[in-house]
């Protein structure tokens, strides 16, 4: 077999494989943008669109005063606010063998977290890693992120738990939301371990410092959240 042929058929298993050899099927797409947003696909830019498919380990990215918001297969739709780093670490979605999965990772900024089919199958994971605390989802509407110099989850609608190496707690009231103290009095910028370091239930919790009780959130304060990821 010449050299030629070779290489047009490891190009042709590449492109079978999926973009840059990951699964060939799509987490979703973006639905809309807003400023300076990028979509880094194992090191490579993707030029981002509303349309463009987004991917298992795809890093998404929001620069200042931009807004990203990817839909999903199953229905599940993220917002990034503005200087906001999320990846999709894990996804895997068929709803006839109710083993499906998203697990996201909040590296820095905020987000809104709008789940759908996926969160009300029998045995769904839908997880979200924050810098100080892991987010379990389950049929709802929330949003994480830094508010008032400290790290906070607010929830919209259904239930969330919200866990880390310092206690659980359980929001189930809408306009509910709890803060949690950072690690030794820094909230990190983005979180230090591997990305393959956790993979949903079962794995360490993140480090964080103490929850606080849950409490309504005013109007001005869910105000704030909303016109975060408002375009």
């Amino acid at each position: 077999m010449n050299l030629a042929l070779r290489s047009g058929l490891a190009l042709l298993i590449l492109l079978m494989a999926g973009p840059l050899g990951l699964a060939a099927e799509p987490a979703g797409w973006i639905r809309r943008q807003a400023g300076d947003v990028s979509v880094v696909r194992i090191g490579v830019e993707v030029p981002p669109a509303a349309g463009v498919e987004v991917f298992q380990r795809d890093l998404l990215t929001t620069a200042v005063g931009g807004r990203l918001e990817v839909g999903f297969v199953d229905g599940t739709v993220i917002i990034l606010a503005e200087s906001s780093v999320v990846s999709i670490d894990s996804w895997h979605f068929d709803p006839d063998d109710h083993d499906s999965s998203l697990f996201l990772r909040l590296k820095a900024g905020s987000i809104m977290v709008v789940a759908a089919r996926m969160a009300k199958l029998t045995g769904q994971q839908l997880w979200l890693r924050t810098p100080v605390a892991t987010v379990g989802v389950r049929g709802t509407q929330f949003w994480t992120g830094p508010l008032d110099g400290r790290f906070g989850v607010l929830l919209l609608a259904g239930e969330v738990s919200v866990e880390n190496t310092s206690g659980r707690v359980e929001l189930s009231q809408p306009g509910t939301g709890v803060f949690i103290a950072p690690p030794e009095g820094v909230v990190p910028s983005e979180l230090a371990e591997p990305a393959d370091a956790w993979i949903g239930p079962g794995a360490p919790p993140a480090r964080g410092g103490p929850l606080s009780e849950p409490e309504i959130w005013n109007a001005e304060r869910v105000g704030h959240v909303l016109d975060a990821v408002s375009f």
